[in-house]
């Protein structure tokens, strides 16, 4: 992510257009076993798209804006099992996010990124970024571009970004340690960590009214 965020920023794929994000991935019939996990706001938008939120933050800036679906009709849960987003960032950009959690797919951050031992590992993306100068592709972080002058007719060029892995759950642990020894600020502050919950918040109240919901309404 960190690698990917300074691509992006550094003007790699030119100004951001249009991303796409997924995670999509199957929850065992016991893991709702589990009362609370049944109930409205332990679905999959709160569970496990707010971190993808998080990294769609990081990589395009601040999501002003969204539409969203969800349903609930395949365990006939009251939680959502299936959403589906459109997102508008500050930036003008224009992004979707689908996720599910009652699917057969490898198409999610856990299985691609090889950062927890407990998930299978598949060598495919959850986030596609494109812009007016190339396009990235993360985790892999493979990135494709024309040549200047190039257009639909002609081959991309692709390289892959070099990046030195690190377990991230160690590299938190090792800030929050310099924090409390005051050798080191917070990589992130509780404003961000709000701003990432409402814009999730965002998903499901627009889900439920069926209007378009102003990420910024929700921090007011």
């Amino acid at each position: 992510m960190a690698a990917a965020a300074k691509a992006i920023q550094s003007g790699a794929v030119g100004k951001v257009t249009a991303v796409n994000a997924m995670w999509l991935n199957h929850k065992p019939d016991d893991y709702f076993d589990i009362a609370w996990r049944r109930e409205p706001g332990a679905g999959t938008v709160l569970i496990n798209g707010i971190h993808d939120i998080d990294c769609l933050r990081m990589l395009c800036g601040e999501i002003e804006s969204v539409q969203a679906f969800a349903e609930h009709g395949v365990r006939k849960l009251p939680v959502e099992d299936t959403a589906a987003a459109a997102i508008r960032f500050a930036s003008g950009a224009l992004g979707t996010f689908i996720l599910s959690d009652t699917v057969s797919a490898p198409w999610n951050w856990e299985w691609g990124s090889y950062e927890n031992a407990f998930y299978p590992h598949e060598s495919q993306n959850c986030y596609v970024i494109t812009g007016t100068r190339g396009a990235l592709s993360v985790p892999s972080l493979e990135l494709w571009w024309h040549e200047p002058g190039q257009g639909w007719g002609d081959p991309l060029s692709r390289k892959r970004i070099p990046y030195m892995p690190e377990d991230a759950y160690v590299a938190q642990m090792r800030n929050f340690a310099q924090v409390i020894a005051g050798t080191a600020t917070p990589l992130m502050t509780g404003e961000e960590g709000l701003r990432t919950l409402a814009a999730t918040l965002a998903i499901s109240l627009s889900a439920r009214s069926g209007r378009l919901v102003q990420v910024n309404a929700l921090l007011a």
